[in-house]
């Protein structure tokens, strides 16, 4: 029936008011009643009048649109939106079939003008270079919200109340000097190209029985002190390449974990990144140390040509004297 509606299109919508009349003149993409049976994903103007602008039928990273419309019809699970200088939502309509949504170098995107009903069955969201430095008080992160990419934006601090579902987070290039409101269920983290200074009293070790492993990159960071961070050996990556460390202090469960690493292994993709990256020499004081009853040991000893020697601090003794556990089974799903 939607399909025939089209065929009669400007009779259909003669007399009604366009929802898209109030933006700034421009091609909205739509997937409804508007496009025809041939091209379902398509192109109009405020006017809700189809424009020239072709859409690839099979592409999901789109340019070229000051706004996203009525996409019930959108067939793919994915869109990108890039290349704007300003996207209006307000009007946007999802199918249940998409769950990731992001935006690339837009200019202005106004995230309180999304529905939260709207978005509310999104697992991924992403945007890079949008100009965010704050999240509006009004704005409701998907309550399923899985993955999270904030890449090349302003934001100083981590967005509050961020769902706990959120297992990936992805914040390059910002002004972040804390990790204040780190979600605590993550198992990919990349923090490359902060303000960081220090990462102290993480504990990251429980993580080991509810992921598939934790990928930590803090590259291109001014940090000189990690310190008090626990990990596990369901580590994967390790990343604080050009980190002006001095002080590397770590249990010894962190120590082995981080030692059974290997040398990167030059993939990029954080799927398939595995290995410890590091490019500054780390040199440990031994009094420093020895005054919290440590023993200052050499990371990653011959499989680099970078000297790492870290604090290797006593177990407290109730963790000394107590019974060790047997491993959990975990059932391991990449996340795609």
């Amino acid at each position: 029936m939607q399909w025939f509606l089209a065929l009669f299109l400007p009779v259909a919508v003669l007399g009604a008011v366009c929802p898209y009349h109030n933006y700034t003149a421009g091609n909205i993409l739509v997937a409804d009643e508007l496009c025809s049976p041939s091209a379902p994903i398509c192109s109009v103007n405020t006017s809700c009048t189809r424009s020239t602008q072709q859409v690839p039928q099979d592409a999901t990273n789109l340019a070229g649109f000051i706004g996203l419309g009525n996409l019930t019809m959108y067939p793919y699970q994915g869109l990108v939106l890039y290349n704007a200088s300003t996207v209006w939502v307000e009007d946007l309509v999802l199918p249940a079939s998409l769950l990731k949504l992001g935006f690339s170098n837009i200019s202005a995107i106004y995230l309180d003008e999304f529905a939260p009903a709207t978005i509310a069955h999104l697992t991924a969201m992403a945007f890079i270079t949008c100009n965010l430095g704050v999240i509006p008080l009004n704005f409701q992160w998907p309550p399923g919200l899985q993955e999270l990419i904030l890449v090349n934006n302003a934001f100083q601090t981590i967005p509050k109340a961020l769902p706990m579902t959120l297992h990936t987070l992805a914040f390059q290039a910002n002004a972040l000097s804390d990790l204040f409101y780190l979600p605590a269920n993550l198992t990919y983290l990349d923090l490359d190209l902060n303000l960081l200074e220090e990462v102290v009293d993480r504990n990251w070790n429980q993580l080991t029985h509810v992921c598939v492993c934790i990928d930590l990159r803090l590259n291109n960071n001014p940090i000189a002190t990690i310190a008090g961070v626990h990990l596990s050996k369901s580590l994967k990556f390790f990343g604080c390449k050009d980190c002006p460390l001095t002080n590397f202090t770590m249990t010894p469960d962190t120590f082995a974990a981080l030692d059974e690493l290997q040398p990167w292994n030059g993939k990029s993709n954080y799927l398939d990144s595995k290995g410890f990256h590091i490019t500054r020499d780390v040199s440990m004081d031994p009094s420093a140390c020895g005054a919290i009853d440590g023993s200052v040991q050499t990371l990653w000893a011959g499989k680099t040509n970078v000297t790492v020697r870290v604090c290797v601090t006593s177990p407290p003794s109730s963790e000394r004297t107590s019974m060790s556990l047997p491993a959990l089974n975990d059932d391991k799903s990449a996340f795609s």
